[in-house]
């Protein structure tokens, strides 16, 4: 196993286990200042020749697309589901996507394996044509502070981006282009396989007892802790990645019977976010993300 430490800021202890938000999705040298104007209706021209293909033949990410964490508040712990955006959709030059739950209504998107497939060359054509893949700015037509708390929606290549977080005629016509291909995606593609990153926030019995235990398949569970409440420490949430193969499966087990267990008996988790476990005497909420390629040394998305 190899240890992933990501540094988040905790704002809250209001919950049992505390909140935390995150702005680690997007680079900070995004302009802010994005203007209003509407003109042309939301229309983009993308009629002038294109020079960025998504499909470049190159092994590296040429495409991300993502609702942020920042500004959302997420139970302490459970950043490590979200902290590349959710949902998101990214695409390699070799026309490799992945995908993550969120395009569908779905109330368990956030605890889904993340998916991914082959773009076809209509999937490719239908991106290229609806974004102005060569210059993004066009798309900064919305301001990127809406109402408190408000999600921000991020479109990204390597050498351009543009973020909305109320709305704008221009980004909101791409968006809605790039969600049509991404529920497409979705239904389309098959779970990954691969290491897997794990936060576990430990919490009290007396509590949550009532809250639905499962048994912790792996070794010991305080390997996976976060800093407890109180401690200088519970700045860090610590994740850590998975790589065992048998280790692997044994979690990707867990998850499956705990999204069952959610969707037929969804009485037993009323107002409670996370997968419980228990190892002995040790209780902790376990979160999860399936690794990516292309992550960085945090596990973060990056060009």
């Amino acid at each position: 196993m190899t240890t992933m430490t990501k540094l988040w800021l905790l704002l809250c202890a209001s919950t049992l286990v505390g909140c935390v938000s995150t702005t680690a999705t997007v680079d900070d040298s995004i302009p802010t200042d994005a203007g209003s104007d509407a003109e042309g209706q939301g229309k983009v021209d993308v009629a002038s020749p294109r020079k960025f293909r998504l499909c470049d033949g190159t092994a590296r990410l040429r495409f991300h697309t993502l609702v942020e964490a920042t500004g959302a508040r997420q139970v302490r712990g459970s950043i490590v589901r979200v902290e590349n955006g959710l949902p998101l959709l990214m695409v390699d030059g070799k026309c490799n996507f992945w995908i993550g739950g969120g395009w569908n209504e779905d109330p368990l998107f956030r605890d889904r394996p993340l998916q991914t497939g082959k773009l076809s060359d209509a999937d490719t054509e239908a991106l290229e044509q609806a974004l102005p893949l060569d210059d993004l700015t066009p798309l900064r037509d919305c301001r990127l502070m809406g109402a408190f708390d408000a999600s921000i929606r991020a479109i990204r290549v390597e050498h351009s981006s543009a973020r909305c977080g109320s709305s704008g005629a221009r980004f909101d016509a791409a968006w809605a282009a790039v969600e049509g291909t991404a529920r497409s995606l979705w239904s389309r593609s098959l779970p990954v396989d691969g290491p897997i990153h794990v936060t576990a926030v430990a919490t009290d019995e007396d509590f949550v007892g009532s809250v639905r235990s499962y048994a912790w398949p792996l070794a010991t569970l305080a390997t996976f802790l976060a800093p407890e409440a109180g401690d200088p420490a519970n700045m860090i949430d610590p994740s850590i990645l998975v790589t065992a193969t048998d280790d692997i499966k044994k979690l990707r087990e867990l998850r499956g019977r705990y999204l069952m267990d959610r969707e037929t008996k969804p009485g037993l988790y009323v107002n409670w976010d996370g997968l419980k476990v228990v190892e002995k005497d040790v209780s902790a909420f376990v979160y999860m993300r399936d690794s990516l390629p292309y992550e960085d040394a945090q596990g973060l998305l990056r060009f």
